[in-house]
């Protein structure tokens, strides 16, 4: 082996060392970049966040029908996409939880308290992109029938 030949080896050698090096030190800065902690604009927060309007059932007394709408705010938009991908499971687990809430559990800003903690352990559980940050009410009437 010529002697031309060895230096170029170890040349192409050192070479792709160096670039293999530098890919793992990029690609650890990119992870441990810091998470930025200021609130999320309301235009952001409109973009991670999926509506359900009126969903109208009786509720545990059957005496009693409420009209409800939710407005569920995510992580991030791969969360949003697959929550609206999965919308009818979520509103067929809000009915199931509303048909097991009775009147009065429905009539204080606890028991609403209580209703959005409860969603958020039914609706985590389906998400795999992401979380659910926020559930919020944006409309509720109770009428007795």
């Amino acid at each position: 082996m010529s002697r031309n030949l060895l230096f170029s080896l170890i040349f192409i050698l050192v070479f792709i060392t160096l670039i293999i090096l530098s890919a793992f030190i990029f690609w650890d800065w990119v992870k441990n970049e810091p998470v930025s902690t200021e609130n999320p604009s309301a235009q952001e927060i409109q973009e991670l966040t999926v509506f359900m309007d009126d969903v109208t059932t009786n509720l545990a007394d059957l005496n009693y029908l409420i009209r409800i709408s939710f407005a569920f705010q995510l992580d991030n938009k791969d969360a949003k996409e697959e929550l609206e991908a999965s919308i009818h499971i979520v509103e067929s687990n809000v009915i199931r939880l509303l048909a097991d809430t009775k009147a009065n559990e429905m009539s204080d800003s606890q028991d609403l308290d209580l209703i959005i903690n409860k969603l958020k352990d039914i609706i985590n559980p389906i998400l795999t992109e992401g979380t659910l940050e926020q559930v919020h009410i944006t409309d509720r009437v109770v009428s007795r029938i």
